[in-house]
């Protein structure tokens, strides 16, 4: 059984997996945009073992439905260059986050993948407001690296990629933390199990 800590970024014209195996203690790092086209080592990636099991901050709503449609569909995806492949994922993202249906059916529906979403275990939901991967990495005490400002205008460039696969880490090693706080394996007192 592999447990992948995970993490993407879905723009326009790039598309960012980060994930970080528990179990060899490594990094794995997919690109999917103009310049490179990682998406078949992705989806051998995600199932290289009959038992994977994927932990995210509210990966359920936002992150797993990218994933559903990019596995469902990957024959189709494969055909294609890799700017294309992130053009599709994005559109995607705006139809599911559009239409309730769909979300139903993929929220509720056969997930490919085995999901732990964090955000839901600790409840990070009040009344007035919805906390954001930014907020717990405030709570952590992370240096602030801000969100990528990117639209269908914007110009991808490698130096952009690269920013965005930053801040994909950065989350990643956020929810590594709150994992680490949720199973008690953490050296400050308040959090030990």
């Amino acid at each position: 059984m592999i447990t992948e800590i995970y993490d993407i970024q879905c723009n326009p014209k790039s598309f960012i997996y980060v994930g970080y195996s528990l179990w060899e203690d490594k990094y794995y790092t997919f690109y999917i945009d103009r310049y490179t086209n990682d998406s078949k080592a992705l989806y051998e990636h995600l199932f290289r073992d009959t038992e994977f099991i994927h932990v995210g901050f509210n990966c359920i709503e936002n992150k797993y439905p990218i994933l559903h449609y990019f596995i469902q569909n990957n024959e189709m995806l494969f055909t294609l260059n890799g700017e294309s492949v992130a053009e599709n994922l994005y559109r995607y993202l705006c139809d599911f986050n559009t239409n309730e249906s769909l979300k139903r059916e993929t929220i509720y529906g056969n997930h490919f993948l085995k999901q732990i979403d964090l955000h839901k275990i600790w409840y990070f939901v009040k009344k007035d407001k919805e906390y954001t991967i930014e907020d717990l990495k405030f709570a952590l005490h992370m240096p602030n690296m801000s969100k990528p400002k990117i639209n269908e205008y914007t110009e991808i460039t490698p130096d952009i990629i690269q920013c965005i696969a930053d801040y994909t880490l950065d989350n990643v090693y956020a929810i590594r933390s709150l994992l680490n706080m949720t199973i008690g394996n953490n050296e400050h007192p308040r959090y030990i199990g």
